[in-house]
């Protein structure tokens, strides 16, 4: 019982790490910056020697931004991918709570309680049973009459055990 529930708890927990990787490394790529030199270092001789394309335009990755702190200049964020991460997550949350989960929600609205609600069956040790969704009352008439008839027949055990 332990090892099985430590499976479960390393799989739920894989569950929860993983998504993280992913939207922090879109947060990452979805980060822009742009290179500033200095008006000292592109005046120097030294600034020619550099690959301007690289300096100048992008700063974004960690070569770039080396490269223009080594030149001299500043590296400054105009757009952070926090932000765009942020609304995507916004609005696929939006789009699940009216797309489907509403639906779901009204669907099992539309049901009586006793369809999708959990019932005391006395036959069982843990005295729960969690009752089916479905639409023929047959069934669940024919399961309480088994249930009826099993306690029925406990209980003339237990007589003819006194007697």
């Amino acid at each position: 019982g332990g090892t099985y529930l430590t499976l479960l708890n390393t799989i739920s927990n894989f569950g929860g790490t993983w998504p993280r990787f992913f939207v922090l490394w879109l947060v990452d790529a979805l980060s822009q910056s742009q290179c500033y030199p200095s008006t000292a270092a592109s005046s120097s001789a030294s600034s020619q020697a550099l690959d301007l394309d690289q300096v100048i335009y992008d700063c974004s990755s960690p070569t770039n931004r080396a490269s223009c702190l080594k030149s001299g200049g500043r590296c400054e964020k105009f757009s952070d991918g926090y932000y765009v991460v942020c609304a995507v997550g916004v609005c696929v949350g939006a789009l699940l709570l009216w797309g489907y989960l509403w639906k779901a929600v009204k669907w099992i609205q539309s049901h009586p309680p006793h369809k999708w609600t959990i019932a005391n069956d006395p036959t069982r040790q843990s005295r729960f049973v969690v009752v089916q969704l479905d639409d023929d009352h047959d069934q669940q008439k024919s399961l309480s009459k088994a249930a009826e008839e099993r306690e029925q027949d406990r209980l003339s055990r237990q007589s003819v055990l006194e007697t």
